[in-house]
């Protein structure tokens, strides 16, 4: 139908956009202590160990932009940001510190061009800053502080202009109050939204993954309450115009919390999650046609020595 056709065609929008002149796309991730980057191109269904020459700090915050896996902040230098290339993992460079050193902060990007971080932790204290970073330019901006600080949030970014904060803990409490950044406005600064229709039937969290599913409407899925036990299997749809959640009737393959930001290549969410209870990383794909999940293992060699 109409409906669908449209989302077809913004789904192919935005890979396009992603995709265009980067080498990817690419799941990765570092382990806290370990001087290893882990790498799977998504195209070959490939896995690979990599050595770097820099230690992941516990509580550092990463992500893949453009060419480079950032490694923002951590327990031990929380000001230090580095990006090694992808397409030589031996080239690690420094980039301009973060204004406001933190850990357990929680970063996505946007266009391929910036990275922006909010929130996260120094010592017991949980953050409001946010900043903004330039690939361009390697230049942190601040920009305007969240209403509410918290720390492990989740990010949803929206028709690529919209950055929506979801849940996290807020001084060592999870919460559910849901913030937005106009990034077209951002002198405005983030608004808090009212209470959302729907929320008393979902656990507040953190650790979920989020992407946008159609014109109008946020997938979240997963996530933890605890940081330190099994994960959440639930799945919802946050309604941007109508602001309200919904349930879906589909579950995750497993419960999960998640590694974000999530790619999308040829019309799939590729996502790796973790298990607390049987500890192991596995990609955990969603069609955006098909509208379900599932789940593998059989290509990972995450922990292959």
């Amino acid at each position: 139908d109409e409906k669908e056709e449209q989302e077809k065609e913004m789904i192919f929008k935005e890979e396009k956009k992603e995709l265009t002149g980067e080498p990817g796309p690419f799941l990765g991730y570092a382990i806290a202590l370990k001087k290893f980057l882990y790498l799977y191109d998504i195209p070959n269904k490939k896995a690979s160990r990599n050595f770097i020459n820099i230690e992941k700090q516990h509580g550092a915050d990463d992500l893949i932009v453009g060419k480079y896996y950032f490694i923002i902040g951590g327990v031990s230098d929380i000001k230090a940001v580095h990006g090694i290339s992808l397409l030589d993992t031996t080239d690690v460079s420094r980039k301009q510190d973060v204004i406001k050193g933190r850990y357990y902060s929680t970063s996505i990007p946007l266009k391929v061009a910036f990275i922006y971080t909010i929130g996260g932790r120094v010592s017991e204290t949980t953050l409001k800053e946010c900043e903004k970073y330039s690939l361009e330019k390697d230049k942190w901006a601040l920009i305007k502080p969240l209403n509410l600080r918290r720390d492990c949030a989740t990010l949803g970014v929206f028709n690529t202009q919209y950055i929506y904060a979801f849940e996290g803990r807020s001084d060592g409490l999870f919460v559910d109050a849901i913030e937005v950044l106009n990034t077209f406005e951002e002198e405005s600064g983030w608004i808090m939204l009212p209470k959302v229709s729907g929320a008393d039937s979902r656990l507040p969290r953190g650790g979920s993954l989020c992407f946008q599913k159609s014109n109008g409407d946020l997938l979240i899925c997963g996530g933890t309450v605890t940081f330190d036990s099994g994960g959440l299997d639930d799945v919802y749809g946050f309604d941007i115009y109508q602001q309200k959640w919904e349930k879906k009737p589909m579950k995750l393959p497993r419960g999960a919390e998640f590694y974000p930001p999530a790619p999308i290549y040829r019309q799939h969410v590729y996502q790796l999650t973790y298990s607390y209870i049987n500890p192991s990383y596995d990609l955990m794909i969603y069609s955006l046609l098909q509208g379900k999940f599932t789940i593998t293992n059989s290509n990972m060699v995450w922990r292959k020595k």
